[in-house]
């Protein structure tokens, strides 16, 4: 698999193929282990050969295939992994990125909302202070209204109850007598 091929898969699928590279390691290794138990017997055959030469050349052959089957094997692991932590540098960037610029919005949001809360909060002040300077102008020309009636009342009030207090004298006092006028008053 090329390395293009490798940087199109998705997590899931490298992390597939790396767990198929786990077992395929295990399964070198087990393919190492039955390779060195075949070396053991086959230094018992060499030695019952008798020729060194021999045993030295299928030897190397064996270790061989083993040494360069582990090569390729660290070499996949190495790349796959650099490959993953080049993903992962570029997924953590990307969120970190995404968090900046979301908090950014959010802040202007916020101010936004602030600065229009506090123009309608002033509004709604204003609008309160003009009602509140109309209802007590209202008030005070009522207040002037009822004390000017209170005045009128008062006034007729005083002036009946003048007439009444006339009226009670007149009928308490007795009337003065009336002398006559003539041609002739007494002098005295």
């Amino acid at each position: 698999m090329t390395d293009k091929e490798l940087s199109k898969l998705r997590r899931t699928e490298l992390l597939e193929l790396l767990i198929a590279q786990g077992k395929e390691y295990t399964k070198l290794q087990e393919e190492l282990h039955v390779t060195q138990k075949a070396l053991h017997k086959r230094e018992i055959a060499i030695e019952k050969a008798g020729t060194i030469a021999e045993a030295s050349y299928k030897l190397n052959d064996v270790v061989g295939s083993t040494q360069r089957a582990v090569d390729q094997y660290v070499q996949n692991v190495t790349r796959m992994i650099t490959q993953q932590q080049e993903e992962s540098s570029d997924a953590v960037s990307k969120a970190r990125n995404y968090a900046t610029e979301t908090v950014a919005i959010a802040e202007k949001r916020a101010r936004s909302l602030l600065n229009a809360a506090s123009e309608q909060a002033a509004q709604i002040v204003s609008e309160a202070r003009v009602e509140a300077d109309r209802i007590l102008a209202q008030a005070k020309v009522s207040a002037e209204q009822i004390e000017a009636d209170a005045q009128i009342k008062k006034m007729e009030l005083l002036a009946q109850a003048r007439h009444e207090m006339v009226s009670a004298q007149e009928s308490i006092a007795p009337a003065p007598e009336k002398k006559p006028r003539g041609l002739f008053r007494s002098r005295s």
